[in-house]
């Protein structure tokens, strides 16, 4: 049963505990919602579906936060009562810490059971559900995204083009497939009608070819061709590459235990080492355990005699959490090493930490206090200069030095033989409070504001550090990548996550600032002092502002650069091979010709007027049948629209089995579309954030001239120019909830932000998503989310006690 000192610890521990796993929840949720929501709503996909399939990725999300955020709670609640002396007169009252650890180790206990059933049992079940409801979608928009004369791109390897799609009737007329799921051997297939089949028992998804023709050949024997015709020919796909699992654990922690212990045994009887499938059991074991682990640590640093144990409660939190990941892949390492049996392997940061937790448990109840702060001698002189900017303290010799701000020097007296001046003097005087300076309250606030964004922005980039390592482990033990790849894979991704995590911190350190204010009867002081609420909030709007301006230089500089970066080492780490971008301005690959041939190459050059294996495809008039196909090395532009073309081939086709003529050249002047021409790409093949704003709106400009569809695209290019300005949006929602839900505890208020940044970030892609579908005019779709929470921040300020 239950006692008064249970629930009240239970009751402190669950508002942070909640909190935690709200954001952090949040956080690994934020690509998915910004990059498969907006996709799947554009599609057409309703949105009831697109919550279904948000909440499939949801279990993997969680068996990685719901220990984090116990251990981060318990460590919060535990630090605010020894901070407020309250654990002190525990202890004085006979309430020992082996007590205490009666409503952690329940907690503890129920976030096991938690994280079990969301590894063993929910995980594998999201995992089949998500697989079910997509290829639902896949059948029932797989015909109606291939448009007529635009590639359709969507399985990987696979580029099918059709020349017409007839109304009220299923499936295409005219259609060439590349096939180069097998680069050595590339497929060409061309055939006068086709049309999708899936079977939803077996979840296949095969295309279907009639009456065409099969292109063979190979790539270090151009000269070997062989053409097959068929009546009907079956070409099956991986519906899975169309919408790939978000998840953070792919493979074998998203399979049952049955599964996996089969999967051993099969490697077993194969003569291979079945560790993968071991430690991937293991696994589903090991993290709910943590929380267990995780419980014990919390009551050994929580409970201390420091008033600043509240503080410090998310970064130790963190910094426990980083310490474990690292055991866990170190004896991952040590098993795939043979070292240790993969059964014990995941069972080590266990072990090691679990023993640390008993170690200061023992230590507190016998007095000893552990304190992980670190003190440096700081010199005279820097403590002068400490005291003149403000710093709160200065620690010399074990001792706390308060800091105070000198008094101000008197101005000097003027020189009484100073000459006056002649003539007319016009004094401009500014009233005192029209214009703000920087005093000392605003850096007492400041002070506030960044220790709380600076923990709350390092803590959710260590968690996307943990999410990343854990989604890309597998490919560095398998020795599919280099431990140097996969560091670069994190320096090139962490500026796009920075991009998202700003936002938060900025509305988390504005929270908590203005909560702790007001929970603290600062904010009423002030007021009646003449510091109005539009006057302390000066410093965090300028931070909130400073933050949109540092988005902003994000965008322009170096984020392009870096995404494009990233998502090569992303292939690269996946397939063990470098994949350049097809999405830059001059490297689309498929275009088609104004005279209905088709173009595909491998990189153009736009300065120097340069295709790189450029192979054309030229058609008959009658039918859908390729005529010729002709390969160039290299391809220059001599003037308008002749080329001269070097080291390449021709083959020319004559009726259907007809033998075909084969002739290799040199160089070749051959006529082709103008240089400008490649130079334009549709924006289906355009990927937004690997371009800069000015290279967008140069791009759209030329895409326009073409006649193409541009809206998705202008939509993107307002949104780049919209969301810097979301930590400044965030500041403002921040500010009145801080004042208004102050009185009932800071985390109170928090929550509700968070539920708000969630709206925003869903309500932004809703909006993108009808815009780029043409319903809304594309500068409303990318600003009507910022104005819409803009004003409701307005209301909240006006409507607040100043």
């Amino acid at each position: 049963m239950l006692r008064t000192l249970d629930r009240y610890i239970i009751r402190e521990t669950l508002a942070p505990f909640g909190l935690t796993l709200l954001i952090l929840t949040f956080l690994l949720q934020i690509p998915t919602i910004m990059d498969v929501a907006e996709k799947l709503i554009a599609k057409g996909v309703n949105l009831p579906t697109i919550g279904r399939i948000l909440l499939t990725l949801l279990p993997s999300s969680l068996a990685l936060t719901i220990p984090i955020s116990l251990l981060v709670g318990l460590l919060m609640a535990l630090g605010r009562l020894s901070a407020d002396r309250e654990a002190v007169a525990m202890q004085a009252c006979g309430v020992s810490l082996y007590r205490i650890l009666r409503p952690v180790g329940l907690m503890a206990v129920l976030a096991t059971a938690a994280t079990a059933y969301t590894m063993i049992e929910a995980m594998p079940r999201a995992n089949q559900t998500f697989r079910d409801i997509t290829f639902r979608i896949i059948q029932a928009k797989a015909e109606s995204d291939v448009r007529p004369r635009v590639f359709f791109e969507e399985f990987p390897n696979l580029v099918l083009y059709v020349r017409d799609v007839p109304a009220n009737t299923r499936g295409w007329k005219g259609v060439f497939l590349s096939d180069t799921r097998n680069p050595g051997e590339p497929q060409l297939l061309t055939a006068d009608r086709g049309h999708f089949v899936l079977d939803p028992k077996t979840r296949r998804v095969d295309l279907i070819l009639e009456d065409g023709i099969m292109h063979r050949s190979k790539v270090d024997t151009p000269a070997q061709y062989e053409l097959q015709s068929f009546e009907s020919l079956t070409v099956s796909l991986d519906p899975e590459t169309v919408f790939p699992r978000q998840g953070l654990t792919p493979g074998d922690n998203e399979m049952t235990i049955p599964q996996l212990r089969t999967k051993a045994r099969q490697l077993r009887e194969q003569g291979m080492s079945p560790h993968n499938p071991i430690m991937a059991i293991q696994r589903k074991y090991t993290i709910p355990v943590a929380c267990l682990v995780f419980g014990l640590i919390a009551l050994g640093l929580g409970v201390s005699h420091r008033k600043d144990g509240k503080n410090a409660g998310f970064v130790i939190g963190i910094a426990v959490v980083l310490v474990y990941y690292v055991l866990m892949y170190m004896g991952e390492a040590l098993a795939k090493g043979q070292k240790v049996p993969a059964e014990f392997a995941l069972w080590i940061p266990n072990v090691l930490l679990g023993g640390a937790g008993l170690v200061l448990l023992v230590m507190k109840t016998r007095g000893y206090e552990f304190s992980p702060s670190l003190r440096i001698p700081v010199p005279q002189a820097l403590g002068g200069l400490l005291r003149r900017v403000g710093a709160p303290s200065v620690s010399s010799r074990g001792r706390a030095v308060t800091v105070e701000d000198a008094a101000p020097r008197q101005p000097a007296q003027a020189s009484a033989a100073a000459p006056r001046r002649s003539g007319t003097v016009v004094v401009i005087k500014v009233p005192q409070g029209i214009l703000p300076t920087f005093n000392i309250l605003d850096r007492y606030l400041s002070r506030i504001y960044l220790r709380v964004f600076g923990v709350t922005f390092l803590g959710m980039l260590a968690v996307f550090y943990i999410a990343i390592f854990t989604d890309y482990s597998e490919y560095l033990f398998k020795g599919k990548t280099t431990g140097q790849t996969l560091l670069s894979f994190f320096a090139y991704s962490t500026p796009q996550y920075t991009y998202y995590i700003t936002a938060m911190a900025a509305l988390v350190g504005t929270l908590v600032t203005v909560g702790l204010l007001t929970r603290t009867s600062e904010l009423t002081v002030m007021q009646a002092c003449g510091v109005s609420l539009y006057r302390a909030a000066i410093p965090m709007l300028a931070f909130g502002l400073m933050w949109s301006g540092v988005l902003f230089g994000m965008e322009q500089s170096i984020l392009a650069a870096s995404n494009r970066r990233a998502e090569e080492l992303r292939d690269t780490i996946r397939s063990g091979t470098p994949t350049r971008s097809r999405y830059g301005l001059a490297s689309r690959q498929w275009m088609a010709g104004s005279s209905g041939e088709l173009y595909h190459y491998g990189r153009f050059d736009a300065r120097a007027g340069r295709l790189e294996d450029l192979t054309v495809y030229t058609f008959g008039t009658r039918g859908w049948n390729v005529t010729g196909r002709t390969y160039a090395r290299v391809s220059t532009n001599m003037s308008s629209t002749t080329w001269r073309s070097d080291l390449g081939w021709t083959r020319t086709f004559g009726d259907r089995n007809a033998v075909t003529d084969f002739e290799v050249f040199p160089t070749r002047t051959v006529t082709l579309e103008t240089a400008d021409y490649f130079g334009v790409e549709e924006p289906e093949a355009v990927m937004a954030e690997r371009l800069k704003l000015g290279q967008l709106r140069d791009h759209i400009a030329e895409l326009e001239k073409a006649g193409y569809n541009t809206v998705p695209l202008q939509v993107a290019m307002h949104r780049k120019m919209a969301f810097p300005f979301i930590t400044l949006i965030m500041t403002m929602i921040a500010i009145p909830f801080g004042v208004t839900t102050g009185r009932k505890g800071t985390l109170f208020g928090i929550g509700i932000g968070i539920v708000l940044a969630i709206l925003y970030w869903t309500t932004q892609s809703l909006f993108a998503a009808v815009g780029s579908a043409g319903v809304l005019a594309p500068p409303i779709a990318a600003w009507a989310p910022n104005i819409l929470f803009v004003a409701v921040a307005a209301y909240l300020v006006v409507s607040a006690r100043t």
